[in-house]
């Protein structure tokens, strides 16, 4: 399947079915594909608010908004109910160390955002639209996160996240201490990657 046009809309990055209708896929230069199922029809959207970065990561909410991941760390909000997209929230960086790509968004079943990037692992504020909290790995704490670049995150269970990192292998991140443990290639993985 091709797509006529800029060829970065064949660049794609990341995919969400947001229903049983259709599937948005985000390309590269911040261009957003709407692709109907039944159709076999796509609508191209450049929104602004892209500021022309790469889309690398799509996830829904419970409310039907669309929460969309930069190239360059930002995250985007796309509102259901005013179908328009919105910038992050005032000061989105404040609580991040360093702007880097986001990986995956994740949204647990309390509405709490998670966000993997490739310089750490971040909490999210949906409403305020900032990034709240950062973790990255820090010599001698061995409750800390085990690798900088991020790439995944899956719900263990109610409290506990699944974090995969580069070269530190999983991470089992506790949300109610805030705190980690790892298993790597000392543990039997194949590799710490």
């Amino acid at each position: 399947l091709m797509f006529s046009g800029p060829k970065e809309k064949n660049f794609v990055w990341s995919m969400l079915q947001v229903d049983s209708n259709s599937i948005w896929m985000g390309c590269q230069l911040g261009y957003l594909l709407i692709y109907d199922l039944k159709s076999g029809k796509e609508r191209t959207l450049h929104p602004p608010e892209m500021m022309g970065r790469t889309i690398r990561s799509i996830v829904k909410d419970p409310e039907g908004n669309i929460w969309l991941g930069l190239q360059n760390g930002m995250i985007i909000k796309w509102d259901k109910k005013l179908d328009a997209f919105f910038s992050p929230g005032k000061d989105w960086k404040i609580k991040i160390q360093k702007q880097a790509p986001v990986t995956d968004i994740f949204i647990d079943n309390d509405h709490q955002c998670w966000v993997t990037t490739m310089e750490g692992f971040h909490a999210f504020d949906l409403q305020k639209r900032i990034y709240i909290q950062s973790w990255l790995p820090a010599e001698n704490n061995p409750g800390a996160i085990s690798g900088s670049v991020c790439n995944g995150i899956e719900a263990f269970n109610d409290s506990t996240l699944l974090i995969g990192t580069l070269y530190g292998g999983l991470n089992f991140f506790n949300k109610k201490t805030k705190k980690f443990t790892h298993l790597d290639a000392s543990d039997g993985f194949p590799s710490n990657s």
